[in-house]
């Protein structure tokens, strides 16, 4: 089974051939340029350099998010397109379990992030159990504040990882004065996704599968405040569909 993976969710771009768990062959770029122009070409690199075809191309896999709102659909678009006209079967992976992947085994809590702007952000923590990542705590939308928080209930060493860092220096150097923690700054590798598959999700409706943003876009925040007075918890376009 020839597997193609697509990781359009931050900064950086990854694809990832593979035969099950065996890498074949990969692209990554930490090059902050447009997904929509340098997606197609880094797939295409990938096959040729495989000499494949792309009907050879039996399973994708998609990060699903969170992460850039831009770059999710990117990804997710490519990848539903792609699933439906080589006939492949589609998986899709939460964003911060690939990033939380690329830490090797640990007995420390394994807290993935992403910068979500205005000191909040996307994360979650995952733990390994053996050799399997397992998610302790599910991704979410939320304040740096209250994270920690929430981090310091477990007592544990932390390793953070994520390729966002700058804007968030100064709320983690006031964190590590009251948690053992360690940072690491370094975006996903795609290869990884070849490695967890007991953590996907088949997709078996294509035509309703969405990336998962776990919030809205402020357009769309603003939009329902005025028409509201508040920010509804469902989204406004899965309403009405």
């Amino acid at each position: 089974m020839t597997v193609l993976g697509i990781d359009t969710s931050n900064k950086a771009l990854g694809v990832v051939l593979g035969e099950e768990q065996n890498l074949i062959s990969s692209y990554y770029s930490q090059a902050s340029k447009n997904h929509s122009e340098t997606l197609m070409p880094a797939i295409d690199f990938c096959v040729r350099e495989s000499r494949l075809a792309p009907t050879d191309i039996t399973k994708i896999i998609v990060a699903k998010g969170p992460g850039s709102y831009t770059g999710l659909r990117i990804g997710v678009t490519t990848a539903k397109t792609l699933s439906w006209s080589l006939n492949a079967s589609l998986y899709a992976i939460s964003s911060l379990a690939c990033l939380a992947k690329n830490i090797q085994p640990t007995t420390k809590l394994i807290v993935p992030f992403m910068d979500a702007r205005r000191g909040f952000l996307y994360t979650g923590a995952y733990k390994y159990d053996g050799s399997k990542l397992m998610n302790v705590i599910e991704d979410q939308y939320i304040s740096f504040e209250e994270w920690t928080k929430i981090l310091l209930s477990y007592g544990e060493s932390i390793v953070f990882i994520g390729e966002d860092f700058g804007k968030l220096q100064s709320l983690f150097e006031t964190f590590s004065l009251e948690a053992e923690i360690e940072l690491i700054i370094q975006p996903s590798n795609p290869a990884v996704m070849l490695e967890l598959e007991y953590l996907m999700e088949e997709i078996t409706d294509i035509d309703v599968f969405v990336p998962t943003y776990l919030k809205k876009v402020e357009a769309e925040e603003e939009w329902l405040k005025k028409q509201h007075g508040k920010v509804e918890a469902q989204s406004y376009v899965e309403r009405l569909s």
